[in-house]
């Protein structure tokens, strides 16, 4: 062990990697999860934080690079976007990813011998993200204070400022220096966290499967001066731009974007597409941000909703699953004529002024559904009541539908499911419906309403779902569970609690996020009593 001024430097050996990308060593009883290290590496690390069971330290040096490693090992170095595994060689991240979620399994979920198939790989693991957020902060060029966009070093508020990103779309750079050119020609005061001061917070930049962009200005105001000059500056770059919006956050705190936004120029949505159907995305709603991958997923989805029912759906005769199309529609037609006091009419969701009109459209277009939804009467080959919690814009239930008499989606977020009607509509899908608010409080009144669901999907957040989502999934008992997750640690806690009630059948990880340590599962589990 070196002393160095105030700061402790350690030679360590990384025995592996956990699921924020950080590599793990253990010395003398102490276990240290260090920054900028990858499995294979002897390093030597600082200290830059230490309790009594375990340390966090950032790599100095390298004593000897790990075999894993692309060559050069800093090849990725100033364009890795906020990805840890870029030093990785990319068969050796999905090994890494592999063992991680066999080891959540192991540790967390008491299930050593689970079956959990080979990871789902991605062809071209390079500028996939539809998505990027970049904290804004001032960039020390030649002694000047200059306004720049980057990315938080790991487990810090440390801006780390690239031009470029290996997992980014490769035009974002456009836009990022548009941006910055504009705010230091105006000098726009950058946010403060600790005094709450100043406008510019983060930039926000979505693309889609044409190349077009949505640009999203997060600020600490109301009011954006010179804001015809900026639209002037993107819109002149040799790129589509289809939408400029301002999200307004004035709280402190880590929250990026906020349901409260402003049109500057432009339209209020992009549009995406996953499979054959087409999605408007709001600037602050969920859609995921690997749109290559995406699509492997929900099919995957798919196959573990339906499973034994695919093979003979695939045998029927086109003209005989149209026969039930009808059926489908019928079978939906009064649904909404339902008791006001049970809260799930359409005329008890409000909307903004920006949706009414796309919410009248929704109540017209789905006119009387009520009780003839579980009433048996459907004969639609797949007979299945779908439950999609956490549905976000709707995008898993849209995908499900065609396999589904009935879908019902669920999301806290007005936004979302405002998205989520207009999808509905804009894909011609008839027998699902969107209701928003706690899922907590909103399933006991379709449990009230309605019989039990046959299968329930959930997507929730990194942090999983919680306590009272998981009794209330208990309580519906669905005979099919089928949990999506980006974070295999949560992920295994919540099955933990489910194994009394289900057996999980089948985990099958999705490397959403190539060059990072994230890692999507798919568990289908199955109600024990159904054994």
């Amino acid at each position: 062990m070196i002393q160095k001024g105030r700061n402790i430097n350690i030679n360590l050996n990384i025995e592996a990697i956990t699921d924020d990308g950080m590599g793990v060593a253990k010395k003398d009883g102490l276990v240290y999860f260090v920054i900028g290290a990858i499995t294979g590496d002897e390093v030597v690390c600082e200290i830059i934080l230490k309790k009594k069971n375990y340390a966090i330290a950032k790599v100095v040096d390298f004593v000897k690079i790990s075999e894993k490693s692309v060559s050069p090992h800093d090849l990725y170095f100033g364009k890795s976007g906020g990805s840890p595994l870029s030093r990785m060689k990319y068969f050796e991240q999905l090994a890494e990813k592999q063992r991680i979620v066999r080891d959540n399994f192991d540790r967390i979920a008491k299930l050593p011998n689970v079956l959990i198939e080979d990871i789902i790989s991605m062809e071209t693991p390079f500028n996939y993200r539809n998505k990027s957020v970049y904290p804004c902060g001032y960039k020390d060029v030649d002694g000047d204070m200059k306004v720049d966009f980057g990315y938080f070093r790991q487990k810090s508020h440390e801006i780390v400022f690239e031009k470029e990103s290996i997992i980014d779309n490769s035009e974002n750079w456009k836009i990022k220096c548009a941006v910055s050119d504009w705010a230091n020609e105006y000098n726009i005061s950058i946010y403060n966290e600790k005094t709450g001061r100043g406008i510019l917070r983060y930039l926000v930049i979505r693309t889609n499967y044409k190349n077009e962009f949505m640009i999203g200005l997060v600020t600490n105001a109301d009011k954006l001066s010179y804001v015809d000059d900026l639209i002037k500056k993107l819109i002149d770059l040799d790129i589509s731009i289809v939408s400029i919006i301002q999200d307004i956050n004035m709280k402190k705190g880590n929250l990026i974007l906020t349901q409260d936004t402003k049109l500057l120029w432009g339209d209020e949505f992009i549009e995406d597409k996953i499979g054959d159907l087409s999605f408007n995305i709001s600037l602050p709603s969920f859609f995921q941000v690997n749109r290559v991958q995406t699509e492997k997923l929900y099919d995957k989805v798919v196959e573990f909703v339906i499973n034994e029912q695919l093979e003979e759906l695939s045998k029927v005769e086109e003209k005989n699953c149209n026969m039930y199309e009808d059926e489908k529609i019928e079978q939906f037609s009064n649904y909404k004529n339902v008791d006001k006091k049970d809260g799930l009419n359409c005329e008890d969701i409000k909307t903004n002024k920006n949706n009414r009109n796309c919410t009248n459209e929704y109540e017209n277009e789905y006119e009387n559904k009520e009780n003839y939804l579980y009433n048996g009467k459907n004969k639609h080959l797949n007979n299945l009541h779908i439950w999609d919690l956490y549905c976000g814009t709707g995008t898993i239930s849209l995908y499900l539908s065609k396999y589904a008499s009935v879908v019902l989606g669920n999301e806290i977020f007005q936004a979302s499911i405002d998205n989520a009607r207009q999808n509905a509509i804009k894909n011609g899908v008839k027998n699902v419906h969107f209701e928003a608010g706690d899922c907590a409080k909103i399933v006991p009144l379709w449990l009230e309403k309605y019989k039990s669901p046959d299968v329930i999907v959930v997507d929730p957040p990194r942090k999983g779902c919680d306590k009272i989502v998981l009794d209330t999934i208990i309580k519906a008992s669905p005979r099919k569970l089928i949990y999506v997750s980006c974070k295999p640690s949560t992920l295994a806690r919540d099955v933990a609690y489910l194994k009394d009630y289900y057996k999980v059948e089948i985990i099958q990880p999705v490397d959403m996020f190539p060059h990072t340590a994230g890692v999507e599962c798919i568990v289908r589990m199955s109600r024990k009593d159904e054994e």
